[in-house]
């Protein structure tokens, strides 16, 4: 992909290397992504449940209180599922998006519109959206969340993400 940043989540880390922190008051947040072989895992446990976060946004202060992400997860068969994530009043939700290959381009985009979260990721062949009604209306001001890898698990291994914020 032109043009997009390289996300690195070292072995036995969480988090992507670098700064990775942005506010902002747009209400719209589309990004192009695509994942590498390294992001192919497979936890023998519950663990293979977990969703790992690509991106999103927080509209409250506290990210585990109100905030829209888009989710992803190796799916066992060589491929990355996509997935709706979601927080309404403290509590977590998903929901599947799709499945993509390896290297294959995804568009993707969270929506944040009076008290819905509208969740979009498309691909050459697909193109799936996902509403949700929250219980709050978003705030104003927002700040944009990047990859991190688990739940409880750290990444078994470097993991190289691209993506571009459009």
């Amino acid at each position: 992909m032109e043009n997009c940043k390289k996300y690195l989540i070292k072995k036995g880390n969480h988090k992507a290397s670098g700064l990775n922190f942005g506010l902002s008051i747009s209400n719209r947040f589309r990004y192009k992504a695509s994942f590498t072989k390294s992001c192919l895992y497979n936890f023998e446990n519950d663990d293979k449940f977990d969703i790992n976060k690509l991106c999103g946004v927080s509209t409250d202060l506290y990210h585990h209180n109100q905030s829209a992400r888009i989710g992803w997860r190796s799916n066992g068969a060589g491929g990355i599922e996509i997935l709706a994530y979601w927080y309404d009043d403290g509590v977590r939700y998903h929901e599947h998006l799709l499945h993509i290959d390896l290297e294959e381009e995804v568009g993707l985009e969270i929506l944040c519109l009076d008290d819905k979260f509208y969740f979009t990721a498309k691909t050459l062949f697909d193109h799936v959206q996902h509403t949700v009604e929250l219980n709050n209306k978003p705030c104003s001001v927002k700040y944009k969340l990047y990859p991190y890898f688990g739940g409880n698990q750290k990444a078994p291994n470097d993991i190289s993400i691209f993506l571009k914020e459009i």
